[in-house]
């Protein structure tokens, strides 16, 4: 039985290494045309669209797909292929090869990152109400100092892309939400020493994380990242030209998908949300919906299955949630069991009392204590990412301004997670714009502190 196993084991990994070898060959396709050259707009673009190429003849010949899984990504390698042509065809005319870069790459792109991101699909429900903004392909959202954006603004005139401007006049807030929603690529600024612009920054950033955005992190030699975020940064020397390093950061940000999961993760958004939405009995349209729902279970096509979430929320009209696509896969409460997660510093004095304090509290209520630096892996943005995302309640304390609280904070408030925002005095007037109009309790002492929580959480 084992001989056979392993004879089975070869057999596939030889068919594997047999489709992997046949996606290679086509990697310059012969169109009767000869390649454009060497560095040439449309010769750069290919070589950035191989990349995308490549996944999809890689998911062409993956198994177990779904039907209508297998039908998109069976069109896609066609547009795909259309696509790779007009390249070729624009040869040595980089004017040629950018209108086919905005006209046709860059939408295309979106479209495979898209069905990259269907089993990262979740439903959360943002403290910003201001709707969904459809994706600008050619729009960049910027977090970082004046200097460095200048740099940013140069490359995007030089890559035909368009920078958003820092809003005015509107809620700072609920206008930074509307940009991260309509941008492709979002970019972060770490070369900062005031803390509270780097905390903006880092919180920014879980809002970014958190939706799913292409992002383009940079620091500098002197200021290493607070955190890892799995995403080599950019690192500019300011003694030397780093628009190319910055250049290549933002043609590799473009072509970016999500990782393929490890099993098939929109089931437990599809889960979630026939348990958060039961059937009504007194409307035949969602019970309707609700039932197309439940088939989707008996054979999971992810394609399909998004396509029924969308339809059911509609028929909801439930506006304050919605399906975001973090890069990280969902995760939900579990409802038999309520956990606080405590998001603060590790290493002030003042750390360890005010974690016994909260954690006191919790142990009295029945309800499991969890701080960021007791979860399994925190290293590991991703432990960090499951907590946030499985908790049902967040409590925050923002003293001191730490970037990985901030970042967090920017998760918990993207999810829409019940989160409470405490402090030490004199915090709470020194605000970053992004969460100037958050309520945070501010606690003198621990007694004060567990006074707060169990308000919270009653």
């Amino acid at each position: 039985m084992a001989d056979e196993l392993n004879k089975l084991i070869k057999r596939i990994e030889g068919m594997r290494n047999l489709a992997e070898s046949f996606v290679e060959i086509t990697h310059y396709p012969s169109y009767g045309i000869e390649r454009p050259p060497k560095d040439s707009r449309a010769a750069i673009l290919i070589e950035l669209f191989w990349e995308i190429r490549r996944f999809i003849l890689l998911e062409m010949n993956r198994s177990n797909k779904g039907t209508q899984e297998s039908r998109d990504i069976l069109e896609y390698n066609i547009q795909g292929s259309r696509i790779d042509k007009r390249f070729y065809e624009a040869g040595g005319d980089d004017r040629k090869a950018a209108a086919v870069e905005i006209e046709d790459f860059r939408p295309f792109v979106k479209k495979i990152r898209d069905f990259s991101s269907l089993n990262y699909a979740m439903l959360a429900q943002p403290i910003w109400k201001s709707g969904k903004q459809s994706i600008d392909t050619n729009a960049v959202f910027f977090s970082g100092s004046r200097d460095v954006e200048e740099e940013i603004k140069n490359i995007c005139k030089e890559l035909n892309l368009i920078l958003m401007e820092y809003p005015t006049g509107e809620s700072i807030a609920n206008a930074r939400w509307k940009q991260l929603q309509k941008s492709t690529i979002a970019v972060f600024d770490f070369t900062y020493d005031d803390i509270y612009k780097k905390a903006e920054i880092s919180y920014e950033l879980g809002m970014a994380l958190t939706l799913g955005r292409s992002l383009v992190i940079i620091n500098s030699e002197k200021h290493a990242l607070p955190f890892n975020v799995d995403i080599a940064p950019v690192t500019i020397n300011y003694d030397t030209n780093n628009d190319l390093k910055i250049k290549l950061a933002f043609e590799l940000a473009m072509i970016w998908l999500y990782n393929y999961p490890e099993s098939n993760h929109i089931l437990k958004s599809l889960d979630y949300i026939l348990n958060k939405y039961p059937k009504h009995g007194d409307n035949i349209y969602l019970d309707q919906m609700y039932k197309l729902l439940e088939e989707q279970k008996e054979r999971p096509d992810p394609v399909n299955i998004y396509n029924v979430i969308q339809k059911f929320l509609e028929f909801q009209n439930d506006r304050s949630k919605c399906i975001i696509h973090p890069i990280w896969p969902p995760e939900y409460p579990d409802e038999s069991e309520y956990s606080l997660f405590h998001v603060m510093p590790f290493y002030p004095d003042w750390a360890n009392d005010t974690m016994a304090a909260a954690q006191e509290t919790c142990n009295n209520n029945g309800i499991k204590y969890i701080r960021g630096d007791q979860v399994e892996d925190p290293n590991i943005i991703r432990s960090i990412w499951t907590e946030i995302a499985k908790a049902s309640y967040i409590l925050i304390d923002i003293t001191g301004f730490n970037p990985n609280v901030a970042l967090e904070l920017g998760i918990a408030h993207t999810l829409g997670k019940k989160s409470l925002i405490v402090a030490h005095p004199g915090t709470e007037k020194q605000l970053f714009p992004m969460i100037a109009k958050q309520r945070v309790s501010v606690y003198k002492n621990n007694e004060e502190l567990k006074n707060i929580i169990q308000d919270f959480i009653k």
